[in-house]
């Protein structure tokens, strides 16, 4: 059975709201129901967590979506974490390609673990590919949210193109909830760009953000208390990402493994050539060039290492070339 609500908008235009929604209490039916009627503007909504891991950035963006995603017909919750949520830029970017606007306005995706996707090919990388992505898909009217270790790591203009920023503190496991900042982003570029500056225009002295009926809601709502996620949804998340972590782990201890078998696999010639560019440092109480230091740096068996310095240490000038043409 359908339940929902009908609401008149800012723009006089008479939409309908889910009842759970509607049925919640002042600050989050206020929170909820603006970021679901952006859809109704033709917009999309972008919201990232900060905080410590353990203190519930995703749980926190899982609870937002599961309120938010519902069948656009019937109004009821829909939202499928195991297709809405995406650990690299390449599923984030095609999600998104792949909304259809008329059938799934407000369609929400999760880009979590964007640290790990960074770790592999930049900060400067994903930021890029992010920014581009939420800038251009305003038509999607995708609810975008991702998790962040530290905002400052996401380039100036991803940050500048959110809406509103969680900062997660702690898990309370005596209440089963999490404690958190919600802040309503009207971001300014002429203000200070650091954490804890200034990221708001003059607007927050008027005390509210938006409006509906009689419910104002400030730009700043600290502390606000998540709820947690029904069990599927967790238990479906966290093989996600048990999966996802697994494969990463593997994908990193293979390519220190190709790492390790180059550097043991390192020729006379290739050792020589970076002690002749490490002297200084490389240099024991004798002046003369420490195979241990060698071995440490390069990750070649230290007999090897004894070797090739022994040659290098004792080769002049003249022997050199022919020591690099013989010792292998």
């Amino acid at each position: 059975m359908t339940r929902f609500v009908t609401m008149k908008l800012w723009n006089k235009k008479t939409v309908g709201i889910p009842q759970h929604i509607a049925d919640m209490p002042e600050i989050s039916r206020g929170i909820y129901t603006y970021i679901y009627c952006k859809r109704f503007e033709d917009l999309n909504y972008n919201i990232t967590t900060i905080g410590m891991p353990g203190t519930g950035k995703t749980t926190a963006l899982l609870k937002m979506a599961y309120e938010l995603q519902v069948d656009p017909k019937t109004l009821e919750r829909n939202f499928d974490v195991e297709q809405q949520v995406v650990f690299t830029t390449e599923d984030f970017t095609k999600f998104v390609k792949n909304t259809n606007e008329k059938i799934d306005p407000g369609k929400v995706i999760i880009f979590d673990e964007i640290e790990i996707e960074a770790n592999a090919k930049s900060w400067d990388t994903i930021g890029q590919v992010y920014t581009l992505t939420v800038s251009t898909c305003r038509y999607k009217k995708n609810i975008i949210m991702a998790s962040l270790p530290l905002e400052q790591q996401l380039i100036l203009h991803g940050r500048e193109l959110r809406n509103a920023r969680i900062t997660c503190n702690f898990v309370d496991h005596n209440i089963n909830k999490i404690n958190a900042k919600y802040e309503n982003l009207d971001y300014n570029i002429h203000s200070k760009d650091t954490y804890g500056g200034r990221y708001y225009t003059n607007a927050i002295a008027k005390g509210t953000f938006f409006r509906f009926t009689k419910d104002n809601i400030p730009y700043i709502v600290d502390p606000i208390w998540f709820s947690m996620i029904p069990r599927e949804i967790d238990r479906k998340y966290k093989a996600m990402k048990m999966k996802y972590l697994g494969d990463f782990y593997e994908r990193q201890l293979s390519i220190l493994s190709e790492q390790s078998k180059k550097k043991k696999q390192m020729t006379f010639n290739q050792v020589a050539d970076f002690i002749d560019k490490n002297k200084s440092d490389l240099r024991n109480d004798k002046g003369l060039i420490d195979p241990v230091m060698v071995h440490s740096f390069l990750g070649i068996p230290l007999a090897k290492a004894k070797d090739y310095v022994r040659a290098y240490n004792f080769a002049g000038g003249k022997l050199k070339k022919e020591i690099r043409r013989t010792v292998h």
